[in-house]
């Protein structure tokens, strides 16, 4: 019966990808638009979840601004993983001039609470693709963390 019942929850995601509702590109390239992986933890059940992450870039003063957070729909850790991708690129390209872009990072169709630094690494590579203008493979999604040194 337990298992019966979570299936009803990986049958619904299921559902919103075959009619669109839920939009993940897995053909062609694109820049600065990646393919997170991610736990969703329904207390007794987690499953697996696609989710894409896109990262507009522009010039500025160095500012790295996530969407999820600014609007309050993230937690500790996911803060925390933003503020660490901040550092990173921070070291990596601004130890001998100031930066001049800002960027805004996006977890697009997520409307509940994101937490957690699962997904570092992807908003770090669609972040890099962006700055590069060098696409992305949509037929792959990444999960991992980073950390300051990379």
């Amino acid at each position: 019966m337990k298992e019966k019942r979570n299936s009803l929850i990986k049958d619904e995601f299921l559902e919103l990808y075959s009619k669109n509702k839920y939009i993940v590109e897995v053909k062609g390239y694109k820049v600065g638009q990646i393919n997170a992986l991610s736990v969703v933890d329904y207390g007794d059940y987690e499953i697996g979840r696609v989710n894409r992450v896109t990262v507009n870039t522009f010039c500025g003063t160095g500012n790295i601004i996530n969407i999820d957070r600014e609007v309050g729909l993230s937690g500790n850790i996911f803060n925390k993983a933003t503020m660490i991708l901040t550092g990173y690129i921070g070291e990596r390209f601004g130890q001998n001039s100031s930066l001049s872009f800002n960027a805004s990072i996006c977890f697009e169709q997520m409307y509940g609470e994101i937490d957690g630094d699962s997904a570092t690494l992807a908003e770090t590579v669609a972040l890099l693709s962006s700055l590069g203008e060098i696409p992305i493979n949509q037929g792959i999604a990444i999960t991992g963390s980073v950390n300051q040194k990379g």
